[in-house]
């Protein structure tokens, strides 16, 4: 996939399903409901799932006008965590334009503390597992990762 061009879902879920993730990956397009208030987020879309994976792709479209990377993730987290799901992919998507977004990977872990009965939630770096791609990037990266290394292992 060309990671240099503007956001098309057509051929991102067409290079999910045939290039980054294994042959389970099932194809989908879901509205999801948000449960609680969102700042930026306005809309999701569930574009498929991997089971071999534990991991749900979703799509991600926001009003921020800087990228807010941070801030997002944190509401894809209150997402995730609403859908009680526990790994995701997500491509975040400015509402009013779609030359350049952000794709990125985020897990929330549930640890139980020994010998207590309480639970404590551990959330991935937003910043770690997240490309900035589009129109006039420099995605020599991005695509020696996740065009090159040959799918999401």
């Amino acid at each position: 996939m060309e990671f240099n061009k503007a956001y098309n879902r057509g051929e991102f879920v067409n290079f999910l399903q045939n290039s980054f993730l294994p042959e389970d990956f099932i194809p989908t397009t879901e509205q999801v409901i948000f449960s609680t208030q969102m700042k930026y987020s306005t809309k999701a879309i569930k574009l498929g799932s991997s089971d071999s994976l534990d991991l749900v792709v979703y799509e991600i479209r926001h009003t921020s006008k800087h990228d807010a990377r941070v801030t997002l993730s944190k509401e894809a987290f209150r997402m995730l965590a609403d859908e009680m799901e526990g790994r995701a992919l997500v491509i975040f998507v400015p509402e009013d334009n779609s030359d350049n977004y952000r794709f990125s990977f985020i897990e929330i872990t549930l640890d139980a503390q020994e010998g207590g009965s309480r639970i404590t939630r551990n959330y991935s770096n937003p910043r770690r597992y997240s490309y900035f791609l589009g129109k006039d990037i420099a995605f020599h990266t991005p695509n020696k990762y996740l065009n090159e290394k040959g799918g999401f292992l």
